[in-house]
């Protein structure tokens, strides 16, 4: 690790104890030297978190920030990670660790930053599933060695996904507000729940692998249960598909390109959450589906006696629960990169759809190269890793060669796995074409 820091416990101006880093030009501090106290309070109040929320917190410190999170945010549980053994010690000469025990903190020290960076991975998807937040001590992270790299990496990565979340929280406040009424309208999600019971499900995203993929999803209608993401709904009329479902959570009003030409509109799963320009643009039958997490959202589904869907922050991520609630098995990734491989970002007839960009990380491809990706884009390939990790008995494939590996599905070419895959019997499809056109044009009572 290249040795431990050199820390020195002082007396801050104010009183309580803070600690500096010291090094060749005379070091800085883990917390104010003049009020930490003060200081950490000022700090937990400005990040604006939602209170009762999860929260899981990089950086131990002499734990001011932690205290402050309690007394500010009032959360539900906060998890803290630490990679510095000397700063953990630290914190237990001076009765720290046990002063955070009490309000029911959970404290992981592991010098270890592999082991540490996958911990993180854990605790943040758990965080993140439940609506939960990130929060990076700032000066620990500074604290982190050289060889932290892969470390650092990882909390860059949940930091941007983060921030991206909050920044989209006020239109999602704004459109479940605007959507209440419409949604307690709707037919839920539950009515399906079930239907996909021993049928394959093909979740179909936008990716560029997309494109080499349409030649074969005439088969996939034919062996299983298509759920299309909306940017791949106009690329899948070219070649003149319609998927059984579709779905759309995004809170953007751009939404409704997806959808803008697809003439044979599919039954469209949506959150309260999206723009009501979707809600009113789109022509085929709507199914309301309620995102865990979300406060309003569990509440209208516990009103209805519906189920919660977990949305792992993407269209694909939510794409995926739905498939496990209808019970489908296995389940077939199509287009799902999760990355931008041959610079790319989408297939070429979606909306939004660019080349020649680069990213702003690289992950390895089913092909074994690197491929350019984001920080959210990889968050949701972690948030995959560990659902799938969480259930092991769920058979999954990815057939993206290009595409970002994800471990936990195996990736095979969708020609073969539709070979191996016998069409489902007549009276099944037309169950299944029944079953959603009828669902579709429900309205609760």
């Amino acid at each position: 690790m290249g040795g431990e820091p050199d820390l020195v416990v002082e007396g801050s101006a104010a009183g309580p104890a803070t600690v500096r880093v010291v090094t060749p030009d005379g070091g800085w501090y883990l917390h104010s030297r003049y009020d930490p106290v003060a200081a950490s309070r000022q700090w937990a109040a400005g990040l604006g978190l939602r209170s009762k929320s999860v929260l899981v917190v990089y950086g131990l410190g002499l734990g001011y920030h932690v205290e402050a999170l309690w007394e500010i945010a009032s959360p539900l549980s906060v998890t803290v990670l630490e990679q510095s053994p000397a700063v953990a010690r630290l914190a237990g000469q001076h009765g720290v660790l046990e002063r955070l025990r009490a309000l029911g903190t959970t404290v992981v020290v592991e010098p270890d930053p592999q082991r540490l960076a996958r911990r993180l991975e854990e605790e943040v998807g758990r965080c993140h599933a439940l609506d939960g937040h990130l929060v990076v001590h700032e000066p620990s992270v500074r604290l982190l060695p050289p060889p932290c790299a892969g470390l650092r990496a990882a909390l860059e990565k949940w930091v941007l996904f983060d921030k991206t979340r909050r920044a989209s929280a006020p239109a999602l406040a704004a459109n479940l507000q605007a959507n209440a009424t419409r949604m307690q309208e709707l037919p839920g999600i539950g009515l399906l729940k079930g239907l996909g019971t021993g049928i394959p499900g093909f979740l179909v995203a936008g990716g560029p692998s997309l494109d080499e993929a349409l030649p074969h999803l005439g088969g996939a209608l034919e062996r299983g249960l298509v759920l299309a993401v909306g940017t791949a709904l106009r690329p899948l009329a070219t070649v003149g598909l319609t998927p059984h479902l579709a779905i759309l959570t995004d809170p953007s009003p751009k939404l409704v390109r997806h959808f803008e030409g697809v003439e044979d509109q599919p039954s469209l799963v949506v959150f309260p959450t999206v723009h009501p320009a979707v809600l009113q643009a789109y022509r085929g039958p709507l199914l309301a589906a309620f995102q865990a997490g979300v406060e309003e959202a569990e509440r209208l589904a516990a009103l209805r006696g519906e189920p919660v869907v977990e949305s792992g922050g993407s269209v694909s991520t939510a794409a995926f629960s739905v498939l496990e609630l209808l019970g489908c098995e296995p389940i077939v990734f199509v287009g799902l990169d999760l990355g931008w491989p041959g610079g790319r970002t989408h297939a070429r007839a979606a909306p939004g759809f660019r080349s020649g960009v680069t990213g702003t990380r690289q992950v390895l491809s089913n092909a074994g190269e690197p491929i350019p990706t984001t920080a959210n884009l990889d968050a949701y390939r972690t948030w995959f890793e560990n659902r799938l990790l969480a259930r092991p008995d769920r058979t999954v494939f990815n057939t993206a060669l290009r595409g970002a590996r994800i471990r936990g599905a195996p990736f095979r070419p969708l020609s073969d796995l539709l070979a191996s895959l016998p069409p489902l019997p007549e009276a099944t499809r037309q169950r299944l074409k029944y079953r959603l056109q009828v669902t579709g044009h429900t309205r609760s009572e």
